[in-house]
Formats: C-alpha cells, structure tokens, sequence
C-alpha cells in the first residue's frame, strides 16, 4: 500500500455502533487495499457506541469525534481530514462487496473524464431485492437519485461543489443534492452493472424516515427550489420519467391484487364463514352446564379471527395499501 491512501472511506456514526463493525470490515476486506477509513463519531449519545470509539482500533482506520453535526456535517468533517484522491461515503449501518473499490474506482482511474461511479446494490435485513440502474446523467437524477450513496467520487470535485448540504430540511437527500450539483457543473457519471454493494433495510433507519411522504415532499420541494434552472430545463423528461415509474407501480398494484384475491381470496371467504358458524355454536353453548365447552369454542373462535385479520393485512395492507400511497403521491408531485 503506497503511503497516501488512493481512497478515503468516510463512515459517520451516531448511535450506530451496533453495525459499524461490519460496516469497516466490508471494506478491510476489500480486494484493493490503497484506503483509509475516517470514523466520525457525530455526537452519538449511545453509550455502547460512545464506549467502542473510544477505543476504536483498526487497521488504516481513524476516529474523529464532534458534537452532533447531522449526516451532512459529519461527511464534510471527515472530508476536511481526507487525504484520498477519491472520497467513498459509506453509511455505518452498509457494507461495500469485496470488489466494490477494484470496479468502481478502477473505472475512474481508466477514464479521467468521469467524477463518479455507481453500481447496483442488494438490499439486506428486513427486505432482499435488487436495486438495478442504467441512467445518472442530469435529466435521470433529477427525476430520481439514480446514483448510489457510497459512490465513489473524485474529492477535489467534491470540495468544488462545497460538500454535502447542511441546509436540507430533513436527513437523508445530501448525497442526492451532491449528484445534481456535480452534474450541474459539468460533471459525467457512470454505474457499473454488477451488485457490489450492500444497504441494509431496518425498522428506524433514516431511509424509513425520509420515505415518508411528508418528509419526501418536504425534501422534494426543497431540491426544485435549489435546482430550480435545471428543473425548468428538463421539466418534460423528469415528468415523462415520473409518469412512466407510477404506471409501473400501478400495474404492479393491479397484478398482486389480481394474484392475491385468487389465491387468498378463497380462503379468507371460508375463514369468515368458519368465525360465523364458531359464533353461532358459541351462542348455543352458552348455559351454564356448558361452560366448559364455551370456553373451547371462544378459544376455536379467536383462532379463527387472527386467521382471517392476518389473511385481510396480507391482503390488503401489507402489499396494496403501501403501493397505492406511493402512487398517490407520485400522481400528486406535479401539481
């Protein structure tokens, strides 16, 4: 490993400690070993986290602390102290797939015209799918951040365009806000068609909260205000890109309603029917002498009513409620 590190892995933590171990271990075990990694303890006020930094020891790993400064801050603390001529922003709770660097930064040393590379993820935890994109010019990311979090991005174009954005009204879009910017300033991007990175899915995570709809609206409407000149100049394509993702979402909608009433459908009808003829036996059995056979029934009859509400929320809440709120607010953006 030569003595400036070619890459610098900014990782913030604040009250993450549980995950950031396996964070710097996806990156130790990276194929290409010319990093360093900057820890930036943003202000945790979890004490096990607070306790592990503390005495935080890792190969090429540094640990800043600072009073809490939110995502943004922290990058742009870490940012200061890099000294990579390519800055990767790794969140605590991801992971980077062994060849993430070798493929990523690769390209960019291959083709000094590009400022950054992305590549596909898989998601983990809570949720398995793929997350495939094709597109990261102007008109795509404005549409939709198409680029990931932790591409990988040359530093002095980083520093040009001023770091991350304290400013945002929520967490969660600086790095989307980054993409735009760079873009903005003439810079030309490119995603590597292989899933090399790993974003973990929680209950809690920043991802959850900024994908709620008032906090997505919110951070929308504060990306047009900033960007307002290329908005207007790509209006039609972000709109005709936003269209094309709701009619997908809508026909995916109308596809696992279809599926589900036929193979649910069915047996929520007979769980229903199953409750009626419980109430009904349950009313016969209810004199005194029958006591005990009431109670068995009242028992069959709760069985049968957690049967069916867990077949009504698989059914409906679960799969098409989610859907049809997404595609509501999709619809709703424009106006």
């Amino acid at each position: 490993m030569s003595a400036v590190p070619k890459v610098s892995v900014l990782i913030p933590c604040h009250d993450l400690g549980r995950f950031l171990d396996e964070a710097v271990e996806s990156v130790l075990r990276q194929t290409r070993q010319d990093f360093e990694i900057l820890v930036v303890n943003d202000g945790s006020t979890d004490a096990a986290t607070n306790a592990l930094l503390a005495s935080y020891q890792r190969p090429r790993t540094r640990v800043l602390t600072t009073e809490h400064r939110g995502l943004a801050g922290a990058r742009n603390l870490a940012l200061e102290h890099a000294a990579g001529e390519y800055v990767c922003a790794l969140d605590a709770d991801d992971r980077l797939e062994p060849r993430f660097l070798e493929r990523t930064v690769g390209e960019l040393e291959r083709d000094p015209s590009l400022t950054f590379v992305s590549c596909w993820l898989r998601t983990f935890g809570d949720e398995d799918w793929v997350w495939r994109q094709e597109r990261c010019d102007l008109a795509a990311v404005l549409a939709e951040d198409t680029v990931l979090t932790a591409a990988p991005v040359r530093r002095q174009a980083v520093l040009a365009a001023g770091g991350w954005d304290p400013g945002m009204p929520a967490p969660g879009y600086e790095d989307w806000d980054l993409w735009i910017t760079l873009l903005e300033r003439g810079a030309r991007g490119e995603i590597v068609p292989e899933v090399l990175f790993a974003y973990r899915r929680r209950p809690g995570s920043m991802s959850e909260q900024y994908q709620c709809a008032e906090t997505h609206l919110g951070l929308w409407a504060y990306l047009v205000a900033k960007h307002r000149a290329s908005y207007e100049r790509h209006l039609f394509e972000v709109l005709e890109r936003r269209e094309a993702d709701a009619a997908e979402l809508l026909r995916g909608n109308y596809e696992l309603e279809r599926e589900l009433e036929t193979l649910l459908g069915p047996q929520l009808a007979g769980a229903r029917a199953e409750v009626e003829r419980l109430r009904a036996k349950l009313a016969a059995a209810a004199a005194p002498l029958e006591t005990p056979r009431a109670a068995e029934l009242e028992r069959e009859l709760a069985a049968a009513r957690h049967e069916a509400a867990a077949l009504r929320a698989s059914l409906s809440w679960r799969v098409t409620a989610p859907l049809r709120a997404v595609y509501g607010w999709m619809r709703r953006e424009p106006g």
